[in-house]
């Protein structure tokens, strides 16, 4: 279905991007997805879920080799979202073990952007959402941060 609107969009200077399921949760799963909408000639972009490694990463880059229509003009872009701790915490190693392997992908994939969760990273840290913004002043500074190093845009909203 998602491929079939893919195909069927009209052409924009939007990108296009689909969110997949979380390699992280379920690997077949998100194999499955990327088996779906991989092969539309119209994908963008990607956002990927729940990223705790850079296996989650891998997956799509290993996907992606299978198809002639993202070159090193061209890549797949990536967008993933931080929602836990932990991956905030680790996304600079998953950064830095994913830009050594860029050259055995022949440069398919791209990461983009880095994306903040507040809502999955408060549900998976105990903190309470409330309308004072304070108590996620020091993640979001902290992906901003790490995405800026690395030449990503950072996607942060309240």
């Amino acid at each position: 279905m998602v491929h079939e609107a893919l195909q069927c969009s009209t052409p924009t200077n939007a990108e296009l991007a689909v969110r997949i399921n979380a390699p992280s949760i379920s690997p077949a799963v998100a194999q499955s997805d990327l088996d779906a909408v991989l092969p539309s000639e119209r994908l963008q972009a990607l956002v990927l879920p729940k990223v705790e490694s850079a296996e989650d990463i891998e997956l799509i880059a290993r996907s992606a080799m299978n198809f002639s229509t993202y070159t090193k003009n061209s890549p797949l872009a990536l967008v993933l979202s931080i929602e836990s701790a932990a991956s905030l915490l680790r996304m600079p190693a998953i950064l830095e073990h994913i830009s050594v392997r860029m050259a055995t992908y022949h440069h398919k994939i791209r990461i983009a952007a880095l994306m903040f969760a507040s809502e999955d990273y408060c549900a998976s840290t105990g903190i309470g959402r409330s309308r004072n913004v304070q108590s996620l002043l020091f993640p979001r500074a902290h992906l901003v941060t790490v995405a800026k190093a690395y030449g990503l845009q950072a996607i942060v909203r309240r």
